[in-house]
């Protein structure tokens, strides 16, 4: 197999690189924003020397740099960390850790379990907001309507990452947090270019749905045709 499109998350992406990349198969991935992944393969990479690990959305190191600005710039100094173990979770919670001068509390989860222990501490802890990294909607979602039963977080504000930046957010949470939360997620470069447009609307035509809903769909087009074109 010459090349494999789209391991979704960062730990996925680290685990399938590390079992082909002595035979020479390309790895890509349109979502797999963990900086860890940014020294797997070619740290200085050339023409001639490409590298077999390439990604089409932009690195963690960017995202929690924005956080920690964003909060900075609203006089947000009393913070929760409720961060999934794993390359996303780790390796966005250790950028946002470096730019956040504050410091946080920190609930790390790996299972159903703990990540309804997490928000429980979360809720009764005196943050003014909490920080939610996770890879999977599904955890998006439960942490949204948990938060939304417990007493405790009606006086914090939440902040989403890249993830939760999804339609299915929007349907499968509750309305009446959304005014108290913030979020990030990549954007196109310059969303008045010819060729993005062009995206757009062909996905319009086609779907009947508005493509910047999604997170990472026109970043898997850029992946798939980054492919062929290597290919060809």
């Amino acid at each position: 197999v010459p090349a494999i499109l789209g391991p979704a998350s960062s730990s996925d992406v680290g685990s399938v690189f590390q079992a082909v990349r002595d035979r020479g198969t390309f790895v890509t991935s349109p979502s797999a924003t963990s900086p860890a992944l940014t020294d797997a393969d070619e740290t200085s990479p050339t023409d001639e020397q490409p590298g077999l690990l390439w990604r089409t959305a932009p690195p963690d190191s960017l995202q929690g740099a924005r956080i920690a600005e964003d909060m900075i710039g609203r006089n947000v100094t009393n913070v929760s960390v409720i961060s999934q173990s794993g390359a996303y979770g780790e390796g966005l919670r250790g950028v946002f850790d470096q730019a956040f001068p504050s410091g946080f509390d920190l609930y790390v989860f790996s299972n159903p379990n703990q990540l309804s222990e997490a928000i429980t501490l979360a809720g009764n802890g005196s943050a003014q907001e909490v920080l939610f990294i996770a890879s999977a909607q599904d955890d998006v979602v439960t942490f949204l309507n948990a938060a939304a039963t417990n007493a405790g977080f009606d006086s914090k504000t939440l902040f989403l990452t890249d993830t939760a930046a999804t339609r299915d957010t929007l349907d499968r949470g509750p309305g009446r947090l959304f005014p108290r939360i913030r979020g990030t997620r990549p954007r196109p470069l310059d969303t008045r270019d010819t060729v993005y447009g062009t995206f757009v609307a062909s996905y319009v035509a086609e779907y009947q749905t508005d493509v910047s809903d999604f997170s990472f769909t026109s970043h898997a087009y850029d992946m798939t045709w980054v492919t062929a074109l290597g290919a060809a």
